[in-house]
């Protein structure tokens, strides 16, 4: 199931990437902010274990984010779209391939939950994780709903788009994060368990 969030407005660009192509750049996750663990939920962990910094075009933005149960695939207002893996394995250069861009990526959207308070926008939810933007606070949060046992991370990260993939045999998860900080755009790769 491919899931899609159309950004209707400009993501402010980042560092323009080498040639004409974008690129990742290796950063150390301890200069961005933690993901941050809701203080009423007991025992939960969090971890933000690799960061890569994403170097656009210049004169490109982000116009729409989707992803197919892994990779995610990045649409550039210049029309082309490039899958992005954001594993633990692959290479830097590795990271990133231009693709085909696939028309039918607005189908069948993953439903949020009901937002857990007021004066939250839904962004978009993989995997039962849905992150939300808390415009009046400057907040972005990301709930974990499954088994209908809310719990939530926060981060001062403008995210723009998550996906999560859950482990089959223990409480955990590792979502990636795509997010805007300080004008450019990073994609971070987080652990989240109980």
């Amino acid at each position: 199931m491919r899931i899609v969030l159309l950004i209707p407005f400009l993501i402010a660009a980042a560092p323009a990437g080498t040639g004409n192509l974008p690129t990742m750049t290796p950063f150390d996750p301890r200069s961005l902010p933690a993901l941050m663990v809701d203080p009423a939920a007991r025992g939960l962990s969090a971890k933000t274990v690799q960061a890569h910094r994403l170097n656009l075009p210049e004169g490109t933005h982000i116009t729409k984010i989707s992803h197919l149960g892994g990779p995610l695939e990045i649409k550039l207002s210049d029309g082309r779209c490039f899958i992005v893996f954001n594993d633990r394995y692959r290479s830097t250069r590795e990271r990133i391939e231009q693709t085909e861009c696939d028309p039918t990526s607005d189908k069948y959207p993953e439903k949020p939950a009901p937002p857990p308070r007021a004066g939250l926008r839904a962004l978009n939810t993989s995997f039962a994780f849905t992150a939300w933007h808390d415009d009046r606070r400057h907040l972005s949060l990301i709930t974990d709903d499954f088994k209908q046992q809310t719990r939530a991370y926060y981060t001062p990260l403008d995210i723009i788009w998550i996906f999560a993939f859950r482990y089959p045999d223990i409480d955990g998860a590792d979502i990636s994060i795509v997010a805007r900080y300080r004008g450019r755009i990073f994609i971070t790769l987080n652990e989240v368990s109980r």
